[in-house]
């Protein structure tokens, strides 16, 4: 049902000062009494059409078309585009679609023509409306999107957020509602900034409506429908009211109370013939028949969908006239009409169909407008070139000479491009080889590690254990217990130092089980040494490679041993962390910190650069005196 309603939702493009309709009359008269310029009785003449066409369009439409046509003799392009939009809007509002788009398109061509991207922007904004208001969706957001930028351009908040909210009411309309809320919500946002309540009304209807279908959220529509009524009845906005009305109908209806849905349609109603509006009184006509039928008063939902269907036949609305058919067919199917049901939905297949040839139709106009409008131009070139005969020669030679200017330009940037591709495959030769290298020395350096340590384990390791074990095999006695005491001490020591230069070489664990096991017994040596207190927070869900793995250990260990040597900390933390995009590798200490413009790289923090360029990786130090020292590297995911 939403569809019924929020098709009226519709936010203009500027808004003047407004004051009663009387007294706007009486500074007409009393302009023209004066005798001041046409310029004044032109803008005054706008001003009341805009005010007043939601309450009297039929009086505002004659105003506007006169002060149209003074707009046109007094040679005021921007204002013959503004009287054109208002007439459009006029007569988009009461149904009159055709004549609408005529208009709109003739604002637009005008702003095309003089490069005016505010003329441009309300006429695609308009045309935009104009599709919404046919239910053709698509093409309404087409003219929405393309009106975004030229507002960003021109810092027009008010436009900006009219458009804002014409994107979202279509959203709703094609079911997209979490869009929809996100543009609506925008919406209102700069409404409420600049205090425009036209804006804060309508959109609260919107957003209305999409709260209305969920039943946990109901007490929010009847709220935001509240808060619209209360702001149209102050601005006298009937139109809206009455929009308003319709959608405070449905939720009733949703409800399943039918007394209060039907007296709320009905008020609707009867706007909606006060004012004229032939579209908005085939919708809640459609409405009333529907809650007829909820009440299986089915004669009398026949007799007002068959008023809706002779209005939507007069005004031309494809949309409403297929809800109509569709409506009727069903209805006679509940009181076993048979024969008319399925002549009514025969209708409604056909009328279906000529729904998405209407698309194609409008297509065709909007590309004759484009036509008449490229051909207008071409004639005034004509005439330009007319008026210019004599100076063609002048011209023919400043041409000849930005010809040339241009190819000779042309030959430059060729050639800096040229010249600049060459250079950038060097560098990333330069590059690949670089990094080849780097691959090549932490590789080497790694197997010679490996090596040591092997050499270590396999060699030294277990002579100290056979010297261990000799000394234990020796005869004590009261000269000797000492000296043999010492030797075990000694070479229990020196088997311990070995392990820890083994490992510190070549971690097994990973090798055998990874990056997270590896760190996990790294941290524990740490702490078992009762000087400093680590801890490990690793959240890495990615499969990493053995060669990115040994890396980041190594980058750990080199920073954990610079923190050891140098910062007298008694707290390290080490955090591992994966994003969507980037891991984050953070090693930080509570020690004495030092500055790090001043500080020449050792060897440790030289093999850490090292390794973090061979990543790809970005290095941030960040160290304050007596606050520790942060070592900040982030990779790319890619180069995981």
């Amino acid at each position: 049902m939403r569809n019924f309603f929020l098709i009226f939702t519709i936010f203009f493009i500027e808004i003047l000062s407004s004051f009663s309709q009387q007294n706007r009359n009486d500074s007409l008269k009393s302009l023209i009494k004066q005798d001041v310029p046409d310029t004044v009785i032109l803008k005054q003449m706008m001003d009341i059409a805009w005010n007043s066409f939601r309450t009297y369009p039929e009086q505002s439409l004659e105003i506007i078309i006169n002060a149209h046509s003074l707009a046109k003799k007094l040679d005021l392009y921007i204002d013959e585009a503004k009287c054109e939009n208002i007439i459009g809007i006029i007569y988009s509002t009461t149904g009159q679609y055709d004549s609408a788009s005529f208009y709109y398109s003739k604002s637009l061509a005008i702003g095309l023509e003089h490069n005016d991207d505010v003329i441009v922007a309300k006429g695609y904004n308009n045309i935009g409306l104009n599709y919404y208001y046919q239910g053709i969706y698509n093409k309404a957001q087409e003219n929405y999107f393309k009106t975004l930028p030229l507002y960003e351009k021109t810092s027009d908040s008010l436009g900006l957020a009219n458009t804002y909210a014409n994107i979202g009411n279509t959203y709703v309309l094609m079911n997209s509602f979490g869009d929809a809320l996100n543009y609506l919500k925008n919406a209102l946002k700069i409404f409420e900034k600049i205090n425009y309540p036209w804006g804060i009304a309508n959109t609260l209807n919107s957003m209305g409506s999409i709260y209305s279908d969920t039943d946990s959220l109901r007490n929010l529509a009847f709220d935001c429908y509240n808060k619209s009524l209360k702001i149209k009845t102050t601005l006298n906005d009937r139109f809206g009211i009455s929009n308003t009305l319709n959608q405070l109908a449905m939720l009733y209806g949703q409800e399943k109370n039918y007394e209060k849905e039907l007296e709320f349609y009905q008020k609707a109603l009867k706007i909606k013939k006060e004012i004229d509006d032939k579209s908005g009184m085939t919708k809640a006509l459609l409405n009333i028949g529907k809650t007829y039928n909820s009440l299986k008063k089915y004669n009398d939902a026949l007799n007002y969908y068959f008023d809706a269907l002779k209005i939507s036949q007069e005004i031309g609305n494809y949309y409403d006239k297929q809800q109509a058919f569709s409506a009727i067919a069903n209805t006679y199917s509940k009181i076993k009409n048979f024969e008319k049901a399925y002549e009514f939905k025969q209708l409604y297949s056909i009328i279906s169909d000529s729904i998405m040839n209407v698309e194609k139709s409008k297509q065709i106009i909007e590309m004759q407008t484009k036509y008449e409008t490229e051909k207008k131009q071409k004639e005034n070139e004509i005439l330009a070139q007319e008026n210019q005969i004599k100076n063609l020669e002048i011209s023919y030679q400043k041409n000849q000479r930005t010809v040339i200017f241009i190819v000779f330009a042309f030959i430059l940037f060729g050639g800096f491009l040229i010249f600049n591709r060459i250079r950038l495959k060097q560098e990333n030769k330069i590059l690949t080889e670089k990094k080849l290298r780097a691959s090549s020395v932490f590789q080497a350096q790694e197997k010679e590690k490996v090596h040591l340590s092997k050499e270590l384990h396999d060699g030294l390791g277990p002579l100290l254990s056979l010297i261990k074990l000799n000394a234990s095999s020796l005869d004590v006695n009261d000269k000797n217990e000492k000296m043999i005491h010492e030797i075990k001490e000694l070479a229990s020591e020196g088997m311990k130092e070995v392990r820890n230069i083994s490992h510190a070489l070549m971690p097994s664990l990973l090798e055998k089980k990874g990056l997270e096991s590896a760190l996990n017994e790294f941290i524990e040596q740490i702490n078992q040494t009762d000087s400093i207190k680590a801890e490990l927070s690793f959240s890495l869900t990615s499969k990493l490679s053995q060669e990115f793995e040994l890396n980041i250990y190594r980058i750990i260990q080199e920073t954990i041993n610079n923190i050891l040597k140098h910062a007298e900390a008694t707290i390290a933390i080490i955090k591992l962390l994966e994003t969507t995009k980037q891991l984050e590798l953070t090693v930080s200490d509570n020690g004495k910190g030092f500055k790090v413009d001043e500080v020449s790289a050792g060897n440790g923090l030289n093999n850490i650069y090292s390794r973090v360029d061979f990543l790809k990786a970005k290095l941030k130090i960040h160290s304050e005196s007596k606050k520790g020292t942060t070592f900040n590297i982030i990779v790319p995911i890619n180069e995981v």
